[in-house]
């Protein structure tokens, strides 16, 4: 979210040579990263000490193939999966090789939040995609807001507990980056950290991104209100540190996360 100054300002660059202005098409600029990058995309599954399972999808090796499977039923639980007899789709498939070498080089991370009823491969055409342009992108089930959780009624709604699993993602892994028995040895980038969440998920980030160690965020779909949480998930009563860069994206037709009465208040605030 930005204003029409703002889009002004961002539209035009010096040149290096003359200094007159240059046009640039905001638009071919935002369609610059939806392809993939250079990198074959390698990604492992790992668990926190407290529970909740963790993908994680990273830049690998040259030469690295595959593709990764999942199904949406086997987040549901034995007894709703048992009656989910149509035929309707429900596997996605992306390029990725299960537990790869990494490319060689340090890589900045990237920590997801999924929304309400997700889970951490809701969004693996985002987060796969971030890998094949050099990101370390790491993503935690929240319990506390899980499909199958949600669906039978035990999903507790705790914003701080949610918080607490991205965190504890990112100490994972700053750790394995410096364990000389993990591939991800030397392969990480502590000092370069982002947040991304997708509805509640927004709130997640916003309020994690008071850590010192998060450089900046980009909530999709939601968004804070200074004076006291305004989604779900928001644990955090203002906003995070000043000057800590965000990007707010939300959908004009959003019939939940409404752009014009949370998304854009927030990004204002």
């Amino acid at each position: 979210a930005c204003s029409d100054a703002e889009q002004s300002t961002n539209s035009t660059a010096a040149a290096p040579t003359d200094n007159s202005p240059t046009t640039i098409d905001i638009a071919e600029q935002a369609l610059a990263y939806s392809e993939h990058g250079d990198f074959p995309v390698g990604v492992t599954t790992l668990q926190l000490a407290k529970g909740p399972k963790v993908e994680i999808w990273y830049p690998a090796a040259a030469g690295t193939s595959g593709t990764e499977t999942y199904d949406m039923r086997d987040f549901v639980g034995e007894g709703i999966r048992a009656i989910l007899t149509g035929d309707a789709p429900s596997t996605y498939s992306y390029p990725a090789g299960r537990d790869a070498l990494l490319a060689d080089g340090s890589f900045p991370v990237v920590l997801f939040s999924h929304g309400v009823a997700g889970m951490r491969l809701q969004s693996s055409f985002l987060t796969s995609n971030l890998a094949s342009w050099g990101m370390i992108v790491v993503s935690v089930d929240h319990p506390s807001r899980a499909l199958e959780n949600f669906l039978t009624g035990t999903a507790t709604g705790d914003g701080g507990d949610s918080v607490d699993d991205m965190l504890r993602g990112l100490e994972l892994i700053t750790t394995l980056g410096a364990d000389a028995t993990s591939r991800f040895n030397g392969h990480v980038d502590a000092e370069k950290v982002a947040a991304v969440g997708h509805s509640a998920g927004g709130g997640t980030v916003l309020a994690a991104a008071a850590d010192r160690r998060i450089d900046g965020y980009v909530s999709l779909a939601s968004g804070v209100f200074r004076g006291g949480p305004a989604v779900e998930g928001a644990t955090t009563t203002t906003a995070p540190l000043p000057g800590k860069p965000s990007f707010f994206i939300g959908g004009s037709v959003d019939a939940l996360a409404s752009f014009a009465t949370l998304t854009q208040p927030a990004f204002e605030a």
